[in-house]
């Protein structure tokens, strides 16, 4: 009995709240003129980064070269291969 009642409190429950969304939808569609309204035109997006400009040479140099102190020692030249 006590389950039966707490069960039908929960449908109750469950019932409202579908009942006010349902509500709030059909205002929001007899209202479009308070909807918000943006013109995608005017809109701006963050600026690209930029690459900087490095050669192919120094970009293959740059993987060796980890310490970025323009000398590749021996631990660095055998790190990629260990």
């Amino acid at each position: 009995m006590i389950l039966g009642l707490v069960l039908g409190l929960i449908m109750a429950t469950i019932g409202l709240y579908w009942w006010q969304r349902k509500a709030e939808a059909e205002e929001a569609r007899q209202n479009p003129d308070e909807l918000p309204v943006s013109n995608p035109g005017e809109m701006t997006g963050p600026t690209t980064p930029e690459a900087s400009e490095l050669t192919r040479e120094q970009r293959r140099f740059f993987l060796y070269d980890r310490t970025r102190d323009w000398c590749i020692s021996r631990n660095e030249m055998l790190s990629t291969r260990s």
